[in-house]
Formats: structure tokens, sequence, C-alpha cells
């Protein structure tokens, strides 16, 4: 009798325990702030924003077989909003990035070219950081190889962003796109 009741104790124990661990790791992984490494900005992760934040506008591009060129790829932030730099002032910050695939012959011959960032103080940091805001182009350069077959087709890539206001910044979000390309 001792021995069942002592083993239903340990168990009871055990069950609230499990139970105890698993609402405390719930309660972090719901926490709607997180802090950063050093302690300096706290960044909202718990909701979206209302608006769309960013806007996109792809430059059609012009190569020849052979040729290189540069895509532009236009974006606008949102006012009121702006997005991290690339490099971003702090390490644990998203910055603004976009991958392009290379395709059909046409090659991605280096990184993207990222505009200077503004420098800005947020009430959520007390040093001022690297952002993008308003309408700025990202350039990437491209090369035809002497084979690129002529007609119109699409670069497809990918461009991270993180979106902040003055108060808090939001998820990183990844916004797909499209750059036009005609082989002439």
């Amino acid at each position: 009798m001792k021995r069942n009741l002592l083993a239903l104790l340990l168990c009871s124990l055990l069950a609230l325990s499990v139970a105890s661990c698993a609402q405390q790791q719930s309660a972090t992984q719901n926490s709607a702030t997180t802090n950063a490494p050093n302690g300096d900005a706290a960044i909202n992760t718990a909701h979206a924003p209302p608006v769309q934040i960013v806007r996109q506008e792809m430059v059609p591009v012009e190569i020849v077989p052979g040729g290189a060129t540069e895509a532009i790829v236009r974006l606008t932030v949102a006012d009121g909003y702006h997005i991290n730099a690339n490099p971003p002032t702090y390490p644990y910050l998203k910055p603004t990035q976009l991958d392009v695939a290379s395709a059909n012959n046409i090659t991605v011959v280096g990184q993207p070219v990222y505009p200077p960032a503004q420098t800005k103080k947020f009430s959520f940091d007390p040093k001022p950081l690297d952002v993008y805001e308003g309408t700025f182009e990202i350039k990437v350069p491209l090369r035809a190889s002497n084979d690129a077959a002529k007609g119109s087709f699409s670069l497809a890539g990918k461009l991270q962003v993180q979106p902040c206001d003055d108060q808090q910044c939001y998820p990183p979000r990844t916004i797909d796109v499209s750059i036009p390309v005609t082989v002439k």
C-alpha cells in the first residue's frame, strides 16, 4: 500500500513538473517582445503591420548575347515605416537581402548593389540605425552568354525585408520577385 501511494505521489509530481515546463515554454514562445543579445532593442514579433509596407517595381531589362547590364529592383517603403539596411547596424537585425537566380543563359555575375543607408534614430533603440525609407533601388549585375536565345522571360528571386515603424520591428518577410528580361 505504501509503495502504491509513493508511486502515485511520484507520478503526480512528475506530471505537474512536465505541465509546468510545457506552460513556461509556451509562454516564452508566445512572447510578443524579444530582446536583442545586448539588450539594446526590443523587436515585436506578435503582430504584422496593417498595411503593405514594401512595394516592388521591376524595371524591364534588355541585353544582347555576350552583353552585360544591371537589373534594377525599385522598392518603395510606406510612409512611417523603414526596413533594415544591408548591412544592418547590428548582426541580430535582418538585412534587406535580394537573391536572384540565373536562368536561360543569363548569369548573375556578382552581389546585388544596395544603396547607401540612411542613419536614423528611433524610439525603440538608444542608438541610430542604418535603414532604407521611401523609394530606392537595388541593382543586380547580369551577363548573357554568347549563345543566349533571343526572347523574353523572367529571372526569379526572393527579397527579404524586416519592416519597422518608430515603435517596433515586425517579423521578417520574404517577397517573390520576377525581373523581366529581353534578349535582343
